[in-house]
C-alpha cells in the first residue's frame, strides 16, 4: 500500500489540534498518516505547537485593525498588495514573497507580528505569512481577492494618499529606467488589466491636470509607460517621502532625478552661454 496522502485544511487543523486539544499522534491516526506529516502542517500553517508540558509556544498575533483607517503606510501596503501579494481566502492567509528582505521586515512590523521572514528552499526569496480572517475579509472589502490579476480595480484611496498607493504598485510590480549616461531621459511603469490601468490613468491625470497617458496593449495586460516631464513629476511625488518605499527601488529612483537634474541642467546652462555670446 502507498502512502496516503494528508489532505486537511488549516480550518480543520485548528478544530482538531485547538479547539479539541487532540494531540498530533490522535490527529495522525485519525488520518492514516504519520506524527511527523501532522507536525509539518501544523509548522506549514503557522499553528503554535504545544510542549511536553501542554503548553503553547507564541501564538501568531497580527494587528486586526491595520485597514480601519488611511494612513501613508496602509496605501502604500494596499498598493503592495494589489501588484506582488497573494491571497488565498478560503486559508485566510495572505502571502509575501520577495528578494528584499527590508522590505518584509517591514511589512511584518507594520501589521506588529510576532511571525518570522523565512528563507525558501533552492530560491533567494523571502516568504512571511499572514493568517487571519478578519485582514482577508478588509482587503477583500477593497476589492483585492484570489487570483486577481485579470480582474483587479484600484482601491478607494483618497487623494491624500494616492502617490503613496501607487508608490506600493511601482514597488511590488513596476519599473524605474534610467537611460545611457548621456541622457537624460528616464521612465516608470506599469503592469495591470487594462482596466486596473486605465483607472491608474485616468487618476494621475486629475490629481496632475493633464490628459491620460494611453497604455501599451499586451494581450489581456497593458503597460502604461511614462516618460520624460511626467515621468519625473510621478517619481518626486512617489519617492520624494519619508514614507516607507522599496529600498531598491528608491534609489533607482532618486538616482534618475539627480541624473535629470544635472544633465538639463547642464544643458539649460549652456544654451543660455551661446545666447549670451552671440548677443
Amino acid at each position: 500500500m502507498g502512502k496516503r496522502t494528508f489532505i486537511c485544511s488549516r480550518e480543520k487543523l485548528d478544530e482538531l489540534y485547538v479547539d479539541k486539544n487532540l494531540s498530533m499522534a490522535t490527529i495522525a491516526t485519525l488520518h492514516g498518516v504519520t506524527r511527523l506529516c501532522v507536525r509539518n502542517h501544523l509548522l506549514k500553517h503557522s499553528i503554535p505547537i504545544r510542549n511536553r508540558n501542554g503548553q503553547y509556544g507564541d501564538k501568531p498575533t497580527y494587528d486586526e485593525n491595520v485597514f480601519q483607517k488611511w494612513t501613508p503606510e496602509m496605501a502604500w501596503m494596499l498598493g503592495y498588495i494589489s501588484a506582488d501579494g497573494c491571497l488565498r481566502p478560503k486559508r485566510y492567509e495572505l502571502k509575501f514573497k520577495s528578494i528584499d528582505y527590508d522590505m518584509l521586515e517591514f511589512v511584518r512590523h507594520w501589521f506588529r507580528s510576532n511571525q518570522p521572514i523565512k528563507s525558501e528552499k533552492n530560491s533567494n526569496c523571502y516568504t512571511f505569512y499572514i493568517y487571519s480572517k478578519s485582514i482577508i475579509t478588509a482587503l477583500e472589502a477593497m476589492g483585492i481577492h484570489h487570483r486577481k490579476t485579470f480582474t483587479i480595480m484600484p482601491a478607494p484611496v483618497p487623494d491624500k494618499f494616492f502617490w503613496d498607493y501607487l508608490g506600493g504598485l511601482i514597488d511590488g510590480d513596476g519599473h524605474i529606467r534610467i537611460y545611457p549616461d548621456t541622457s537624460a531621459r528616464v521612465s516608470v511603469s506599469l503592469l495591470g488589466n487594462s482596466l486596473f490601468i486605465e483607472a491608474i490613468s485616468n487618476r494621475i491625470a486629475s490629481l496632475l491636470e493633464s490628459s491620460p497617458q494611453k497604455p501599451n496593449k499586451r494581450g489581456k495586460i497593458v503597460d502604461l509607460v511614462y516618460c520624460g516631464d511626467s515621468a519625473e513629476t510621478i517619481l518626486r511625488n512617489v519617492y520624494l517621502t519619508n514614507t516607507f518605499r522599496l529600498p531598491r527601488k528608491k534609489t533607482t529612483a532618486l538616482r534618475s532625478l539627480d541624473k535629470r537634474h544635472r544633465l538639463i541642467h547642464n544643458v539649460d546652462a549652456y544654451k543660455k552661454g551661446r545666447l549670451l555670446t552671440k548677443s
